[in-house]
């Protein structure tokens, strides 16, 4: 469900409209934004000085997100929140919290809202939530998409202009706001920069270059207070945009020209703890008293013991991870999955007019840890290593072929590149291929995989010289057998292999 109240992202002019997207009620046991986005909406159609916003500014609005979340209405599971009386639940009706699914999309809700989302191509997004954890003062927080991801001009821009003066406004409207509050411990030993990955809405926003928004209110305020505060978020950041439309439009365009030719992508990122801003924080001061029920130490934050004093903001990450971009990927039409996903996000593609083989490179995937329990419907991937092989592979007519030169290609590279942490592999779209197939009886294969060794020296010298470094090996004629097996010309060729083809010719 969407309501935009400018149907046109130009003016008559023919000048483009700066386009802001709001979603809500994602975790729908979170409605302020849903109150503040429709009394904001209410208020620019009856107030002649607000619906000025409109000559400059195309507004979309999803009201609420998570329907299926909606219908549990209920007034219990929200366990650690101040109101309101009645609210809906986190997941959706599959049970799956969607703030976690854009990439993978198990969800209707995630497919439209990437048909939307494209659609519109918003230059804002914004995603309204209710936070839990500790104690502070402040009745909003705000998590910006991780900024050292985005192209320098856009990166300058949030940091530098856009940001600061957020914070400066909303505080001057009378709410107090900082950035969102995550810590290892209590706020005043540090709060940690929040790293978006793609499977969050504004992640995967900011894989368009879209200046992206978390707003999470304060759970222990009133809830009157978490809208209002919501609402003159969105309030001041629409004045912003209508401002600032040209100096947003600029960092886009600038971002987009230099996404071109930029050949190196980071992937993966972990917290650079050597480098941190000092920020001003208005909290509670963290004591420890005796729980009347466990008899152990119990954390509480004293409201009678405010301070206000500068923190460590830890908003720094290093790159673990750099790809090479390809100059297009070849994707097997049998993978529906990956190009039903990729469609619904707008990527373009050719198909080949005919049967071709086509010099790529290949990943082997050598070795990957999977997750013991399940996560959001999948067992997810992670720590994958790989190889990467040459190869001349058959395709075939109808296989698409992705031009990375075009603007998803953050896109392309985070879904495709199969190490990178919400990767369409660390979703389990290519687990089938991390299967054998086909396999030998060893009391046939012994007189052949003979034949095999007397044929080829390389591999007998290298068998032998297995055979005397591991002594397991060594006592274990299965292994020796599965190993002359992997190693001649009867080996599948498909198993651990990575379907998906790199060019760079």
């Amino acid at each position: 469900m969407a309501s935009n109240l400018k149907s046109t992202k130009t003016k008559k002019d023919g000048s483009e409209k700066l386009v802001v997207f709001i979603n809500n009620g994602i975790h729908a046991g979170e409605p302020c934004g849903v109150d503040a986005s429709m009394m904001l909406a209410r208020d620019i159609l009856i107030d002649g000085e607000k619906r000025k916003l409109l000559e400059e500014i195309t507004l979309v609005i999803i009201p609420i997100y998570n329907v299926g979340g909606a219908l549990r209405r209920n007034s219990n599971t929200r366990a650690n929140q101040n109101g309101p009386q009645e609210y809906g639940f986190r997941g959706n009706a599959q049970n799956l919290d969607l703030n976690r699914d854009f990439i993978k999309a198990d969800s209707k809700n995630a497919r439209t809202f990437a048909k939307l989302f494209t659609d519109w191509m918003p230059d804002i997004f914004v995603d309204t939530h209710t936070s839990n954890g500790a104690d502070y003062q402040y009745t909003l927080t705000l998590l910006p998409t991780f900024h050292e991801k985005l192209p320098k001009p856009l990166d300058d821009f949030l940091s530098l202009k856009m940001l600061p003066e957020l914070y400066k406004r909303v505080n001057e409207a009378g709410w107090l706001i900082c950035p969102y509050v995550m810590s290892y411990t209590t706020p005043d030993k540090g709060i940690l920069g929040f790293y978006d990955s793609p499977r969050y809405s504004s992640g995967y926003a900011s894989l368009f270059n879209c200046l992206s928004f978390t707003t999470e209110s304060h759970m222990f305020k009133p809830f009157k207070d978490r809208v209002y505060s919501t609402y003159t978020f969105l309030d001041e950041l629409l004045k912003f945009g209508f401002e600032k439309k040209d100096a947003i439009k600029k960092a886009r365009a600038e971002s987009a020209k230099l996404l071109e030719t930029q050949n190196e992508f980071a992937l993966n990122w972990e917290l650079d703890f050597s480098r941190f801003d000092s920020i001003p924080f208005k909290g509670y001061e963290a004591k420890y008293k005796t729980s009347e029920i466990t008899g152990k130490q119990r954390l509480y934050y004293d409201r009678e013991a405010p301070y206000e004093k500068n923190i460590a903001y830890f908003n720094y990450y290093t790159p673990t991870k750099i790809v090479t971009k390809p100059k297009a990927y070849i994707i097997p039409q049998a993978l529906r999955r990956v190009v039903n996903r990729m469609k619904d996000s707008k990527v373009k593609f050719t198909q080949l007019e005919k049967d071709t083989i086509i010099d790529v490179e290949q990943y082997k995937i050598i070795d990957f840890e999977t997750a013991n329990k399940p996560y959001e419907g999948h067992l997810p991937h992670s720590k994958i290593e790989l190889e990467t092989f040459k190869n001349k592979k058959q395709f075939y007519a109808g296989d698409y072929l992705v031009i990375t030169n075009q603007p998803q290609v953050r896109y392309i590279i985070e879904t495709l590149e199969p190490q990178a942490k919400d990767a369409f592999f660390a979703w389990n779209f290519f687990d089938s291929f991390m299967q054998r197939k086909e396999y030998f009886s060893g009391y046939i294969f012994e007189d052949l995989a003979l034949e095999i060794l007397q044929e080829n020296e390389v591999l007998r010298l290298q068998f032998e010289q297995k055979k005397l470094e591991d002594t397991a090996f060594a006592n274990s004629a299965q292994n020796q057998l599965f190993y002359i097996y992997e190693n001649s010309y009867l080996a599948e060729g498909t198993n651990n292999v990575y379907p998906i083809g790199r060019i760079f010719n």
